[in-house]
């Protein structure tokens, strides 16, 4: 088939688009003549416009906060009519559909924007309009970027990118200049970051138990502790500060994609729950330690240097659960990750990546 025309559809979060780069670099390379254009949600528009592994980027509307409601619906007929124009050869769906809702929206836009070929993932049978789709059930022992490498090889890719090759712009290397410049971080101070927030309340730690863990980090390795994240993030960081002796460096809210890659790379270690910040720190080779609670951490866990990253996660009963919150009141996946085990863990990890370096 004469591909000249493809569309991706990677209507994901920040961390899913992450994970998927590999994945949009392996196309580039496999159909380097043809117009690829890639549909993203504003959740990730902002570093997503950038990549230069397509040549357009359309924005679907969603909400900022959680989940992926759409918004505008006029607007998004207006941009499904322009995609239709554009004759596409071959779609992509690179991202799950996990209900049946999310299955309708997705048939709606793949027969309307009518491509010759349609690929997607088949998760739990709700993907069978796709002409050719990877199979997929939520209780595979598969992380997401299988599935993002199963789609590239039937969409004829013959060779997957081993690790990602990340953008960053000029304008994020200022940036980043400026936030260590600012806050005298020079190349031989060791930095420690955590990152402790997320889209769902179930997914978090708690903050005294960061609080501590920070402050006895701080004091061990003499370094400076660095709260990641987004602008939602901001209060949760306020608090675990003020619970702290150290004084951290909160730079949640204050960072671009790019400078926020730049800045976990110079982390000899990040603590985070699942996020955005992981996936981005478990991908560029920053030493991650990954707190799973209510989610499946074999799907979740960045696809990055394993022997980088460590886990920790206890089965529970009701995991994996997809809440917002907890309707325990408990969150006794979370409860179980004590103090000492992110102690013990982190000094391990520390202690193996310095061998690794």
């Amino acid at each position: 088939m004469d591909t000249k025309n493809i569309l991706i559809v990677n209507v994901t979060g920040i961390g899913d688009f992450i994970e998927s780069v590999s994945t949009l670099e392996s196309i580039r390379r496999k159909y380097k003549d043809s117009q690829i254009v890639m549909l993203v949600s504003s959740k990730a528009y902002e570093y997503a416009k950038d990549c230069p592994y397509v040549n357009e980027v359309f924005e679907i509307k969603t909400a900022k906060a959680k989940g992926f409601t759409y918004t505008g619906l006029p607007g998004l007929f207006l941009l499904a009519l322009k995609l239709r124009k554009r004759q596409f050869d071959m779609a992509i769906n690179l991202y799950e559909i996990s209900n049946i809702a999310g299955s309708l929206r997705m048939k709606i836009l793949f027969k309307f924007i009518s491509p010759k070929l349609s690929i997607g993932r088949d998760t739990e049978g709700l993907g069978s309009f796709f002409d050719k789709m990877v199979p997929e059930r939520i209780s595979d022992k598969k992380n997401r970027t299988d599935y993002f490498k199963g789609l590239a090889i039937l969409a004829g890719v013959e060779k997957i990118m081993e690790s990602p090759n990340f953008w960053v712009s000029e304008n994020d290397k200022k940036i980043t200049e400026n936030l260590l410049n600012s806050l005298y971080i020079t190349d031989k101070t060791p930095m420690i970051g955590i990152a402790p927030g997320g889209e769902r309340e179930t997914r978090h730690w708690f903050s005294d138990r960061f609080a501590k863990v920070a402050d006895i980090l701080a004091d061990k390795y003499n370094a400076k502790i660095v709260i990641f994240g987004g602008k939602n993030e901001i209060k949760l960081a306020e608090e675990i500060k003020k619970k702290m002796t150290a004084e951290p460096l909160i730079l949640a809210g204050k960072t671009t994609i790019g400078s926020l890659i730049l800045l976990l790379k110079r982390c000899s270690l990040l603590i985070a729950i699942d996020s955005a910040v992981m996936h981005i720190a478990g991908n560029v080779g920053t030493s991650l330690l990954g707190i799973f609670g209510p989610e499946n951490p074999i799907r979740a866990i960045p696809d990055g240097n394993r022997d980088k990253i460590t886990i920790i996660f206890h089965k529970v009963d009701c995991n994996p659960c997809y809440y917002d919150k907890c309707p325990k009141q408990e969150k006794l996946c979370m409860t179980l990750v004590t103090i000492d085990e992110v102690l013990d863990e982190a000094a391990e990890l520390m202690q193996r990546c310095f061998v690794c370096k």
